[in-house]
Formats: C-alpha cells, sequence, structure tokens
C-alpha cells in the first residue's frame, strides 16, 4: 500500500505528534490490475 493524504486547510494529522490516528473506511474498490482504492475518513 502506498497511503496518499490530499486536501487542504487545517492539518488531519498534527505534525510532530506522535501516536495512531483512528480511522474508518469510507469507500473501496479493486482494479483488474491489483490495484486497491480505499477511501478512509477519520474519527474526530
Amino acid at each position: 500500500m502506498f497511503p496518499v493524504l490530499l486536501g487542504t486547510g487545517k492539518r488531519v494529522f498534527p505534525s510532530g505528534v506522535p501516536g495512531e490516528q483512528k480511522l474508518v473506511v469510507r469507500e473501496s474498490e479493486a482494479y483488474g490490475n491489483g490495484v486497491v482504492k480505499v477511501i478512509y475518513d477519520v474519527v474526530r
């Protein structure tokens, strides 16, 4: 997996703060070439 975070505005993950973020899968899709797209929402 190669996660990519996209967007602008307020940071989702504070810089310099260790720890895990709670995420929930919003959408996923598998393609014939083996790529899997997974979209997560941050649990606040």
